[in-house]
């Protein structure tokens, strides 16, 4: 990754923290590209960091618009949740959703859909309640395979905000997360939706990052500082969970990556508890970290294979091949029988 992309972080770590420097135009465009400009114009309108002119109106004007954005996802989200939990489906929100209950104030952290994870038993019926409230189905409809498969389901709802309905946190067989220990020991959120734990969230948010190739834009690195910060996490919990889950080194690579922007020795610390493997995912991640956010193809399926336990990366790569060569073969016929009519 470029050098200068990676001071450019630091100094948005920096922006983040009790001491900010002034912003300037460059800072605050790269804060535009890595999703943090509407936290930090919430930081402005708190008084908690400078900026002048252009840039002050700038990331003052990204907060405003992320909190109308926040009013519209919340009043579409609503009913969805509500129907939910009439119809007795746990629904627990993840990603960014679980993480505005949790560390964020509204209008600072930007989000472009609502993930919620289901039971596995009751995925189709939540997909069904989502489709009688108006959602549309998004996703590549050339790939239908694949959208047969998957772990989770895109949908619009009205008046156009995005849905991913999971059926699990991520794609078979990376990891072996239990589900229904996440669902346990979640609490109440709004309209009837659960939030993850604290260190389950956490561990999640490692989860995320490993399944894309810790390929992220720098908001999801702020989203494990803050939530770290929060000081909510049990870490003999996260680390007995890592090992259940065969999540290692996904969580190894997930704590290099913040310790890169100051995710301190205490997280630190548990890396050579999740075995040697593990440790060294985590040297490989905090020498590259972060990946460029425009890094794709079969070199980041890589990065996602060794983020992994055993066989489980060759197992996914082979997955992934097979759905995609499904996918053609669909493709052909669907052609084919076109023509024929």
């Amino acid at each position: 990754m470029p050098r200068d992309r990676r001071a450019g972080l630091r100094a948005l770590a920096r922006a983040l923290g009790p001491s900010p420097p002034e912003l300037d135009a460059d800072l605050a465009a790269l804060a535009a590209r890595e999703g943090l400009a509407p936290l930090l114009g919430a930081r402005l309108a708190r008084g908690e960091l400078t900026a002048t002119g252009e840039v002050a109106a700038a990331l003052a004007r990204a907060h405003r618009e992320e909190m109308a954005r926040g009013l519209v996802r919340g009043r579409a989200f609503a009913p969805l949740a509500r129907a939910f939990a009439a119809a007795g489906i746990p629904a627990l929100l993840l990603k960014g959703a679980a993480l505005e209950l949790r560390v964020y104030a509204p209008g600072e952290r930007p989000m472009n859909d609502v993930d919620v994870l289901v039971p596995r038993a009751r995925f189709a019926e939540a997909v069904g309640i989502a489709r009688t409230l108006g959602g549309e189905p998004l996703g590549p409809p050339a790939r239908p395979v694949t959208v047969r498969f998957e772990y989770a389901t895109a949908l619009a709802l009205p008046p156009g905000v995005g849905v991913e309905i999971h059926r699990a946190v991520a794609p078979s067989p990376l990891f072996t997360v239990d589900e229904a220990a996440l669902f346990a020991r979640a609490t109440a959120g709004a309209d009837g939706a659960l939030v993850p734990e604290p260190t389950d969230l956490f561990l999640l948010l490692a989860l995320h990052a490993a399944k894309h190739g810790f390929c992220l834009p720098f908001r999801a690195v702020v989203d494990g500082l803050r939530l770290a910060a929060a000081g909510r996490i049990d870490e003999a919990a996260l680390v007995a969970r890592a090992h259940a889950f065969r999540a290692r080194r996904a969580l190894a690579g997930w704590l290099a990556m913040l310790g890169e922007f100051g995710g301190g020795a205490a997280l630190a610390a548990l890396v050579p508890r999740l075995g040697p493997a593990a440790a060294a995912t985590a040297k490989l991640i905090a020498r590259s970290a972060p990946w460029p956010d425009d890094a794709g193809g079969w070199p980041r399926r890589a990065r996602i294979a060794l983020s992994v336990e055993g066989l489980r990366g060759a197992g996914w790569l082979f997955q992934r091949a097979g759905l995609r060569g499904a996918d053609w073969a669909a493709g052909l016929v669907t052609s084919r029988s076109q023509r024929a009519s």
